[in-house]
């Protein structure tokens, strides 16, 4: 930890330099070489582009040429998969039990689909209903594969689907209300899941949509996140925010190198976990398009907005079939790493 803490300040040092100048070229020679000798610090990697003004990071776009990239990576990631079971064992609480109507899912930044595809095929197994399903993204081409994917999954099934694709930003209140007219009167049968999608949001931003999810009152909402506020209220370019990142990203790059990931699927993940350290970085929290932030706080957000949290240990005799799951009290622990949960998923209903 010190040696992290003592590179970190270096690197807050050299990001304050100007560019262009001598003090800059030194500090960039300087970490390149210790880069070499840590080719795995992708945190250092990433600063040494900046400096060098090789490829600066921006704000990613999950669409056209990243697409395929986004895919890889978070369909490969250990940690987004114990997410998906954890979501999947969720999609089977909600429907046990579930009187006879259709399986109204709403999924709230949908990527491609792969998640609600899983939770939709396991629920479909257990109650052969017809499927309604509301797709929300702010990438089009990402709505269109997700769509693609649920349509062959549902033919596959022999299961009848209506699919209402709503390209928008989740936040915004015209969505709760097209959620409202898709499933008419049928919400309180309705799952909401939104999987690594929100925490980009500032508080009230994440407030006011949590809010207005409660007013439709579906019957459960499935959060998934990120268990970390290694962001929050610290200044750009500062030792702290610079060493944090360093942490989180650097043991999720190493995480899916143990794990056996592709050359593909890590250039995926040096380009997203990347991006998004990098914004974290240099900008202020206002501007930054990712916001982390701790399970305990995300259930004070859901209390907020008027959800009453679900006994986690309810959907624990649902998840048979994932044996490398580990299940605590708090339900957050879906992937240790060094000591640090990093996904978790919260269950929640009016």
């Amino acid at each position: 930890m010190a040696y992290v803490h003592s590179l970190a300040i270096f690197i807050s040092h050299a990001l304050s330099t100007e560019p262009g100048s001598a003090e800059r070229y030194e500090a960039l020679s300087t970490l390149e070489g210790i880069h070499r000798k840590n080719p795995d610090d992708l945190v250092l990697g990433l600063v040494c582009d900046l400096l060098g003004g090789k490829r600066v990071y921006g704000e990613v776009t999950f669409s056209g040429e990243h697409a395929a990239s986004f895919s890889s990576f978070f369909n490969n990631s250990p940690a987004v998969a114990n997410m998906r079971e954890e979501v999947c064992a969720w999609g089977n609480y909600f429907t046990k039990g579930l009187p006879g109507f259709n399986l109204n899912f709403v999924d709230l930044g949908c990527g491609d689909g792969q998640a609600i595809g899983k939770v939709i095929q396991r629920s479909v197994q257990l109650l052969h209903r017809n499927v309604n399903l509301f797709l929300n993204d702010t990438q089009e081409q990402m709505i269109s594969v997700a769509e693609q994917h649920i349509r062959a999954l549902c033919q596959d099934l022999s299961v009848p689907v209506e699919i209402y694709p709503c390209l928008e930003k989740a936040e915004e209140p015209r969505v709760a209300e097209e959620i409202k007219k898709f499933f008419a009167d049928e919400t309180k049968y309705t799952m909401v899941t939104a999987m690594i999608s929100i925490h980009h949001m500032p508080y009230e931003t994440k407030l006011a949509l949590l809010k207005q999810i409660a007013a439709i009152q579906p019957r459960l909402f499935v959060l998934g996140e990120p268990n970390s506020d290694h962001d929050v209220h610290l200044l750009p370019k500062s030792p702290e925010i610079v060493a944090n990142a360093m942490r989180l990203y650097n043991n999720l790059y190493r995480l899916l190198k143990e794990y056996g990931a592709t050359e593909e699927i890590l250039e995926a993940a040096r380009f997203f976990l990347g991006s998004e350290a990098r914004n974290i970085i240099v900008n202020d929290l206002d501007k930054r398009i990712d916001y982390h932030t701790t399970v305990e706080h995300w259930e004070e957000l859901l209390k907020k907005a008027g959800f009453n949290m679900i006994n986690p240990q309810v959907i624990v005799p649902y998840l048979t079939d994932a044996p490398n799951r580990r299940i605590n009290l708090t339900h957050f622990d879906s992937f240790v790493y060094q000591g640090e949960a990093l996904c978790f998923t919260l269950g929640a209903q009016c």
